[in-house]
């Protein structure tokens, strides 16, 4: 049965039959990508435990900070702050059945979507994440919680890996002289060994591609051993000229330890994290201490999930160095990034151009 996935769902912390925990604890086993609203404010303590587990399921939370505020207040709230425009995740699902198509065929459809990094302290174009997106052309447009479960085994994702490569390396290849930074997610288990450094640094020499323009972000594995064999994958890498990046510090097998016995020199903040900065005085220091160690290390602080304009204050505040989020832009096929990039020639911490940005006048 197809079931199409819900965006918003809204709850109390302590209703009688189920609290905001088990619901957490719900969506997580579903691997739904919706966001929990809790409407009751709790004490302090409770309400930032709370969060901690979401964070830790890797559930979006959002707290709704009145008391006073109406079911009718609450869609309205929601409706307001609503994408309108594709983000390349569609969720039109009850139209397609994914069992149905075949990894390769699946593998051949696969086209990246890039979501634009901005520098804080310029507020210029640093560059993009590539995110992997299966394009079903009238169908809709799928990301990874379709495509993840279609690709299955450890070749396949090597395989998705590969045609994400082959995105990015081209879309490197059209921007030689603009001195942008692409950025890949890939899992530890993939990047497994020195040897595969290599291959990927002799890739990137017989097409003439700079190194430093691309950026390797490590999703960590459960896998015991891991921590052998990434150390040497990540200074290989390092070696030749790559950025290395930590991706969704703060969540799953991320850890202090890891940080400081692999060289990245980014780390990349999981957009929990500065969801919870948002309601909770314990999140905001601990995003701070933690920009303040990775900076301590000589690291390159990103955070995602950058959609406000309290998030980008917030965020140049606490000394984060890139951000990308949808106060910036969604993530956007090929040639719209092409087109972003070639008139981002303003700033974004021009107070004229955030104005016109906030209004709705300019890449919407």
């Amino acid at each position: 049965m197809n079931v199409r996935p819900w965006d918003y769902i809204i709850c109390d912390s302590d209703a009688l039959e189920i609290t905001g925990l088990q619901v957490i604890d719900a969506l997580a086993e579903l691997g739904s990508t919706a966001q929990l609203l809790i409407m009751q404010p709790l004490p302090s303590p409770i309400f930032e435990a709370i969060e901690a587990h979401a964070v830790g399921k890797k559930v979006s939370l959002r707290l709704l900070n009145t008391a006073s505020s109406t079911l009718q207040q609450v869609k309205k709230n929601i409706l307001s702050d609503f994408p309108a425009n594709n983000t390349g995740d569609s969720s039109a699902t009850d139209a397609v059945d994914f069992t149905q198509t075949s990894p390769l065929e699946c593998l051949e459809q696969i086209v990246a979507y890039y979501q634009p990094q901005i520098s804080i302290g310029s507020g210029r174009l640093y560059g993009a994440e590539a995110l992997a997106r299966w394009d079903l052309k009238e169908l809709g447009v799928f990301g990874p919680l379709n495509i993840l479960p279609v690709l299955k085994t450890a070749p396949l994702r090597e395989a998705l890996w590969e045609r994400m490569l082959d995105h990015a390396t081209d879309t490197l290849k059209r921007l030689q002289g603009a001195e942008l930074n692409i950025a890949v997610n890939i899992c530890a288990d993939i990047a497994r060994s020195v040897t595969w450094s290599e291959d990927l640094a002799q890739r990137f020499q017989r097409s003439n591609i700079r190194t430093q323009n691309f950026t390797v972000e490590i999703t960590e594995s459960p896998l015991h051993d891991a921590q052998s064999w990434l150390t040497g994958t990540v200074a290989q890498l390092r070696l030749r000229g790559f950025n290395c990046a930590i991706d969704d510090f703060g969540t799953g097998f991320s850890s202090l330890q890891r940080l400081a016995t692999t060289p990245f020199n980014k780390l990349k903040i999981d957009k929990g994290f500065v969801q919870r900065a948002r309601s909770s005085s314990a999140g905001k220091k601990l995003l701070n201490n933690t920009v303040m160690l990775a900076h301590d290390l000589g690291l390159l602080v990103i955070a995602e999930g950058i959609e406000t304009e309290e998030d980008y204050e917030r965020a140049g505040e606490l000394g984060i160095d890139i951000a990308q989020g949808y106060y910036f832009a969604k993530p956007m096929p090929f040639n719209d990034f092409m087109k972003y990039a070639l008139s981002h020639t303003e700033h974004f911490n021009n107070p004229a151009f955030r104005l016109a940005r906030a209004n709705g006048g300019l890449f919407e």
